[in-house]
């Protein structure tokens, strides 16, 4: 529970979220990786819940080292643009 220090917009807000998250080596170079995830920023409201679905691939350059990831997501948002579509790329690299 969240408590702001003054009463605006209220004086105590609950929240509520969760995901769940697998993933699978499909070579020892490619990951695919899945994931839900709610997220309720007022228990007391209804309707108000994001929820978001991820699929990505990994792939491993060197390791941990050096790899490129690739995510989709897409994202349902309570308001007048409910659907949200993302593509993300990265690269991570430890030197």
């Amino acid at each position: 529970m969240y408590r702001p220090d003054d009463r605006i917009p209220v004086a105590r807000l609950t929240t509520d979220g969760w995901y769940l998250q697998g993933a699978y080596s499909l070579t020892t170079r490619f990951q695919a990786v899945a994931r839900y995830e709610r997220f309720d920023p007022n228990a007391d409201s209804r309707r108000d819940d994001t929820r978001t679905w991820t699929l990505g691939l990994n792939y491993y350059v060197k390791g941990h080292a050096l790899k490129l990831q690739a995510d989709y997501l897409r994202t349902t948002l309570p308001g007048s643009s409910p659907v949200q579509n993302k593509l993300i790329a990265r690269l991570q690299a430890m030197f």
